[in-house]
């Protein structure tokens, strides 16, 4: 099979053209596509705990605080610590996030809007289907070969 027609290449090479035309729509504001990810999220969810951003985001949590860090230096996140559990700390939006994030918002939904105008209702309803079959394999303790070896073992 040649190397384009493997699903793996394929998602990545659209990956990396995405995120960098993601990344020209949020540079402006001095960002990157990730500390954008964590500002929508917050801009959804405002006050969530640093550790749920981790699992929303399917990151890390030494990754997340460090945007954490970079946006709470830009004026754009504050932490609180949680009225209930002091270990916690909860992330908000500042009032310069509020200000500016409707303006990427806006960008970023219409890059999204273009490109839902190449597929059909069906391709993209297909298309969303099996990234997250793909996801769910890739996050499951076994691979589907690994499965498959363990029947033929058998």
């Amino acid at each position: 099979m040649a190397r384009e027609e493997y699903i793996g290449f394929l998602i990545s090479r659209t990956h990396k053209i995405l995120k960098k035309k993601l990344t020209t729509l949020v540079q402006d504001y001095d960002l990157t596509v990730r500390q954008y990810g964590v500002l929508r999220r917050l801009y959804e969810e405002d006050g969530l705990p640093a550790r749920e951003l981790v699992v929303r985001l399917y990151s890390d949590s030494s990754t997340i605080i460090d945007i954490i860090d970079r946006l709470e230096e830009k004026g754009l996140v504050r932490r609180e610590a949680d009225p209930h559990d002091r270990r916690v700390n909860r992330i908000y939006l500042t009032d310069k996030a509020r200000v500016i994030l409707p303006k990427i918002l806006s960008r970023v939904d219409r890059f999204e809007r273009a490109i839902y105008r190449h597929l059909s209702p069906q391709e993209t309803k297909a298309i969303k289907t099996g990234l997250n079959k793909l996801h769910k394999l890739a996050v499951a303790k076994g691979t589907a070969d690994q499965a498959n070896s363990k029947k033929v073992r058998k």
